[in-house]
């Protein structure tokens, strides 16, 4: 059954607005009757029109006096030290901002009456099934997977918050905050021809960064209460539309674009070195979120590449 939708003005905060998916989250909102709060690490300028407050999540002080001056009444907290090459170099940290750093925002949204939408990821799970729901057990391979799952009953624990869990699946799409990623890397071998090496033994259920910001702003703007008929447990699963590998998301973007795809190669991520494991299989089932909002965008991958990437070299 699709949620209704609070036509009120909402005062909505946005951690880790200057990452991969915030800029996204503050496109999305620009559009909507909202008032919007916007923090980053250390980024400071303005993004489709909303200042860049820096906020050491880290930091007890800096949180609680950036969160009163905010006054939200909604946190979409996308902010976490995510890559797994800066967890694995400072572990202590990641687990401060991912662990630590959440906790002490749950706890000023349920002081505040201010609902919380904590945005995880697929990597809480193992991957060793496929197509796991909000009731399957999780059991994280990596550091950056376990930060993350141990924060989550740390937001589903408080009695008086209303919250709810929102793991994602792996994000694609163009940087939009002028730091090139992974996938800005990956268009830019393929529309010149570079080798660029992809695992064809990786399953993943690939969303764009825009659905994933539209569905979290289409979270943030339901009614209070309405957290509660949702997912299982108070976690919500948010994926993409197909499963695939690296490899074939590599080929079939090569083929958006009419390039050759020779040059991408197919490797193995169990020849890849790596101080922790690579999951095989982290596809999401979504149908939850997809019951409750069959109305907002769920493109496959060629129709999420239509709308951010031109055809042709």
């Amino acid at each position: 059954m699709a949620l209704l939708v609070n036509l009120d003005l909402v005062r909505i905060l946005v951690t880790g607005a200057s990452g991969q998916l915030g800029p996204y989250l503050l496109r999305v909102l620009q559009g909507e009757p909202h008032i919007v709060t916007a923090w980053s690490g250390n980024w400071e300028g303005e993004l489709f029109g909303t200042p860049m407050r820096p906020v050491d999540l880290a930091s007890p002080g800096a949180v609680e006096a950036a969160f009163t001056r905010a006054d939200p009444e909604v946190v979409i907290h996308a902010g976490a030290v995510a890559s797994p090459g800066v967890v694995d170099q400072d572990p202590d940290r990641a687990w401060t901002v991912n662990v630590q750093g959440t906790d002490r925002l749950a706890g000023l949204c349920e002081s505040r009456r201010c609902r919380l939408l904590y945005v995880s990821t697929d990597m809480v799970f193992d991957g060793e099934d496929t197509a796991y729901d909000e009731d399957s057990p999780p059991r994280p391979v990596s550091a950056y997977g376990r930060s993350k799952l141990a924060a989550e009953p740390l937001v589903l624990g408080r009695s008086d918050l209303e919250a709810l869990v929102v793991r994602v699946s792996l994000m694609f799409g163009p940087s939009l905050n002028g730091r090139p990623r992974f996938f800005d890397q990956l268009v830019e071998a393929i529309r010149q021809g570079r080798p660029f090496t992809l695992f064809n033994d990786e399953w993943r259920s690939p969303l764009s960064l825009d659905a994933a910001a539209r569905a979290l702003a289409a979270l943030a703007s339901q009614a209070p209460g309405s957290w509660r008929e949702l997912g299982s447990r108070g976690v919500l699963h948010i994926g993409g539309a197909e499963r695939m590998t690296r490899h074939e998301m590599g080929v079939r973007i090569a083929g958006h674009l009419g390039c050759d795809s020779p040059r991408l190669a197919a490797g193995s991520r169990l020849a890849h070195e790596s101080p922790e494991p690579r999951p095989r299989d982290l596809s999401l089932d979504s149908r939850a979120w997809r019951t409750a909002f069959p109305d907002l965008p769920w493109p496959s991958l060629e129709e999420a590449l239509g709308e951010m990437l031109p055809p042709g070299r």
